[in-house]
């Protein structure tokens, strides 16, 4: 029979509530400095969300004839090949692999649906900060987004006639509705949907285009 003094299981006692202890203190710590996002940014989410885009891009073939958006530069992003399309006029001057939000299928509806949207923008900002390297903000909600929130009762006619006003003179619109905002082309990586509805390229990538487009820039989103 093992015969242990009463002072050393009294010890062994001691120690295994300490550890458990530190495990839960651990825990705690975690959960409260856990850094909160805005749509422009990454986070860990469910894996029935994430889509890997590396098989995606095996299968690229290259997009159908499209009207120019603009004379001049101009994008074309076409969700469902995961890809960026440069535009000079109607040729192609360069053609990037993306990633989306974390649930790519469909246009943005709302505020942290992590939805990229579809529909016609322009750039309307610039972050050569950005915490994903550097960032393009687009000009979401437009007026057609804004209209569909509206009749839906998630903005109200003050924030519609500010989207419009916005959209006229091509300033950025409201972001801190119900719609959502901040929606940006930034770096970060590709390889997977891991945005919350942004667009992201490798940065690299998004060197190049953040030196070449100017704000004002259309943008073609198409599913």
């Amino acid at each position: 029979m093992d015969k242990r003094s009463p002072g050393k299981n009294l010890w062994l006692m001691r120690s295994v509530i300490a550890l458990i202890a530190c495990g839960l203190i651990l825990v705690g710590a975690r959960a409260l400095f856990r850094p909160q996002h805005s749509e422009e940014s990454q986070d860990v989410h469910p894996a029935h969300l994430v889509q890997n885009t590396d098989r995606l891009a095996r299968l690229h073939v290259p997009p159908p004839a499209i009207t120019p958006l603009a004379s001049g530069l101009w994008l074309r992003i076409r969700k469902a090949d995961r890809r960026l399309y440069q535009y000079r006029n109607g040729q192609i001057v360069h053609e990037f692999p993306i990633s989306l939000g974390f649930a790519p299928i469909g246009a943005k509806e709302h505020r942290d649906d992590y939805k990229t949207p579809e529909g016609v923008y322009y750039l309307c900002g610039r972050n050569p900060h950005s915490q994903f390297y550097c960032a393009l903000r687009l000009s979401y909600p437009n007026v057609q987004d804004a209209e569909r929130c509206a009749s839906q009762g998630l903005i109200t006619s003050w924030e519609l006639a500010a989207v419009r006003r916005a959209i006229k003179h091509q300033h950025v619109p409201p972001q801190n509705t119900k719609a959502g905002g901040d929606i940006m082309i930034h770096g970060g990586g590709t390889g997977r949907d891991w945005t919350w509805g942004c667009i992201a390229l490798d940065n690299q990538n998004m060197k190049v285009l953040y030196a070449a487009l100017p704000a004002g820039t259309p943008v073609l989103i198409e599913k």
